[in-house]
C-alpha cells in the first residue's frame, strides 16, 4: 500500500527535488527494506510521545548517533514509534552524523510526504536541504529550504525565515 502512494507521489509530482528523493524511496520499498517503511496504522501515528523519544534527543546532543539510531530502530521495531514525525526527524538527524546521507534525507522527506501538518515539517525541510548541500546537490537543497521558508514566513515565524535565509545564501 504504501508503495503504491510512493508511486503515485513519484506519477503526480513535477519538483525535480522531490523526484530522486521519491525515486530512491520507491526503489527501497520495492526492495522490502523495512527499515524504510513507516507503519501504516493511524493509531500508531496518533500515539504520544514516549520517554525513548526523549532519551533519542539526549544522545543526539552528547553526540552520540550511533546509540540514538539504535534507540529509534528498536522504537520503530516494537511498533511503539510515539510520535512519527519526530522519530524519522530523529532518524534523519543521526544518520546524518554518521554520514549516511542518502538515508538521513529519505527519513527527513518521509515527514515531509506522510506527515505535511507536522511540527517536524519545516525542521525536516530544513535539514533535508542541510543533507542534500553536503550531497553536492544545492539547487534541491535550495528548492526545499524554500519551501520550509514559504511555510515559516506564512506563520509569521521570523527567527525562522531568518535562519533559512542564511541557508539560501550560503548557496548563491
Amino acid at each position: 500500500m504504501l508503495l503504491s502512494t510512493v508511486e503515485a507521489q513519484l506519477k503526480a509530482t513535477s519538483s525535480p527535488t522531490l523526484k530522486p528523493l521519491l525515486q530512491e524511496l520507491s526503489k527501497r520499498l520495492a526492495s522490502k527494506d523495512t527499515s524504510f517503511v513507516a507503519p501504516t496504522s493511524g493509531v500508531d501515528a496518533l500515539r504520544g510521545q514516549s520517554s525513548a523519544g526523549d532519551l533519542v534527543g539526549q544522545l543526539l546532543q552528547a553526540g552520540k548517533s550511533e546509540k540514538a539510531l539504535e534507540v529509534l530502530e528498536k522504537k520503530q521495531a516494537s511498533k511503539s514509534p510515539g510520535s512519527l514525525p519526530k522519530l524519522y526527524y530523529q532518524k534523519g538527524l543521526a544518520l546524518a552524523k554518521l554520514g549516511r546521507n542518502e538515508e538521513a534525507a529519505l527519513s527527513f522527506m518521509r515527514v515531509v510526504i506522510h506527515f505535511p501538518k507536522s511540527l517536524q515539517r519545516a525542521p525536516s525541510l530544513i535539514e533535508a536541504g542541510k543533507v542534500l548541500r553536503t550531497m553536492k546537490r544545492p539547487a534541491q537543497a535550495s528548492k526545499l529550504w524554500q519551501q520550509a521558508r514559504d511555510g515559516a514566513a506564512g506563520r509569521g515565524e521570523k527567527k525562522t525565515v531568518a535562519e533559512i535565509d542564511k541557508l539560501l545564501a550560503s548557496v548563491k
